[in-house]
């Protein structure tokens, strides 16, 4: 094609104007006042136009958009099949199929199914996220739990090292008391000993030696 894309309905009519959009289902380019007409008319409102600068950048790339056997466009889509037709194929070819449908049809339930296949994924994976935090909350709450046995266990623990320590320290307290009190006993009991020995004597002399 040359560098300049001309408006199809104009060149039509002998006029020649550059186009600014470019048709996927005419194939043909439109200047900006055919393209109002274009997508005003009930037959062609719902065309892909694209920009000429971006129908540049694929022209040249190779894709069959004809039916080979037949010649014509591809305007069909059997489902039953999973293939493009054109309409000379839906009567010689697909006339018993029960699911064909038009390619426009077709693309606007492909992107459906795609966005729809994109949210099931977003959803799984917000599930699958989900379920993750649950089940990390789950075993934090299971781990506080040993962790608060494992405290109390250690409370109970020490308790019973310092009532231990209490009793022994008690024990001692008191064998040192029993014994200081033995010994102060038996010095007393002594010195009383002591005591009333010298008050015998004492008693002794002054009964012998009388004034």
């Amino acid at each position: 094609m040359s560098s300049n894309i001309l408006c199809g309905p104009c060149s039509h009519v002998n006029t020649q104007k550059n186009a600014q959009k470019w048709c996927t289902n005419c194939e043909e380019g439109f200047c900006s006042d055919c393209e109002q007409v274009h997508r005003s008319m009930k037959v062609t409102r719902d065309h892909t136009l694209i920009s000429t600068d971006d129908y540049r950048k694929i022209e040249n790339i190779p894709v069959n958009l004809k039916c080979d056997t037949h010649g014509k466009k591809f305007d069909l889509y059997c489902k039953n099949h999973d293939v493009a037709i054109c309409v000379a194929c839906f009567p010689s070819l697909h006339k018993h199929c029960s699911d064909v449908i038009s390619l426009d049809e077709a693309s606007k339930n492909a992107k459906r199914s795609t966005a729809l296949d994109d949210l099931e994924d977003s959803i799984k994976v917000a599930l699958e996220n989900l379920k993750g935090f649950i089940n990390n909350r789950n075993q934090a709450i299971k781990n506080l739990k040993i962790e608060e046995q494992s405290v109390r266990k250690s409370i109970s623990e020490m308790r019973a090292n310092v009532n231990k320590h209490l009793n022994e320290l008690e024990n001692k307290m008191l064998d040192d008391l029993f014994q200081r009190y033995e010994n102060c006993k038996s010095k007393y009991g002594e010195a009383q000993k002591y005591l009333n020995k010298t008050e015998k004597e004492v008693t002794y002399y002054k009964n012998k030696h009388p004034k």
